[in-house]
């Protein structure tokens, strides 16, 4: 009776904590919840506001590949101290296999705005409420990882302030879509992978009641890539500092 019990507590548990960010039907990807990017109204959107600081290629399984630029705005640092840093626009061209080239690649840009600002994958230290944070090396401006033969996600992380954790991002490239699945305030503290599986931890401060700009408890939190999916298992634990 016991373990029958254990196994409904964690099939519960499972069903509220659990839920795939995106799925795809009829060749189209659908996100479980629509999220927004950071907008200002003031902010001038033109070509020449701009300068690309990265570019790169990345190749699904299946033989599509994406063209993906990385540009940094004039108004992202002002201070011209962060010119290989900071950046708030990713264009992203599809391009299809040749065998599946019927007439000539026609080119489908792709663009992502985030106002707020990324910045380099490894700017800023990872499993930052712990009592050693760690820093890595390499100065990619995201990191990919192969969901299946045919799809793709990118993550990206955002601005850290003193109270808030830096913003995560999530694109999901899949043929000749690239969609945001996951735009939320948390922080990386570990990436691991089993098999065909990518662990992702996160973790988000949570304020006390009585104090807004004190941190009373961590509330755990991560994603599993993997198997054509993307599975977030939300605030599954609660740690007090």
């Amino acid at each position: 009776m016991n373990k029958i019990l254990v196994f409904i507590v964690a099939l519960v548990s499972i069903q509220v904590y659990s839920q795939e960010l995106f799925s795809i039907k009829n060749g189209i990807v659908i996100p479980a919840k629509e999220y927004s990017l950071w907008h200002f109204e003031d902010r001038d959107e033109s070509i020449h506001e701009y300068q690309q600081i990265d570019s790169t290629t990345i190749s699904a399984r299946n033989g599509y590949s994406y063209d993906i630029r990385v540009f940094q705005h004039v108004k992202d640092d002002p201070d011209k101290e962060m010119l290989d840093t900071v950046f708030s626009k990713l264009e992203i061209v599809p391009r299809s296999p040749i065998v599946l080239l019927e007439a000539p690649n026609v080119l489908n840009k792709i663009s992502f705005v985030n106002q707020g600002g990324w910045l380099r994958f490894n700017y800023w230290s990872f499993d930052p409420y712990s009592d050693n944070p760690r820093r890595e090396i390499g100065d990619e401006s995201f990191r990919y990882y192969h969901l299946s033969d045919d799809c793709i996600a990118l993550v990206l992380r955002g601005w850290r302030d003193s109270v808030s954790p830096a913003d995560l991002t999530l694109i999901v490239l899949y043929k000749n879509e690239a969609k945001l699945v996951y735009f939320v305030q948390k922080e990386i503290t570990t990436a691991s992978t089993e098999g065909d599986l990518v662990t992702i931890g996160l973790d988000t401060p949570v304020h006390d009641e009585n104090e807004e700009d004190m941190i009373s408890k961590i509330a755990h939190s991560k994603l599993i890539l993997g198997n054509g999916t993307i599975i977030l298992n939300d605030n599954y634990s609660v740690t007090d500092l």
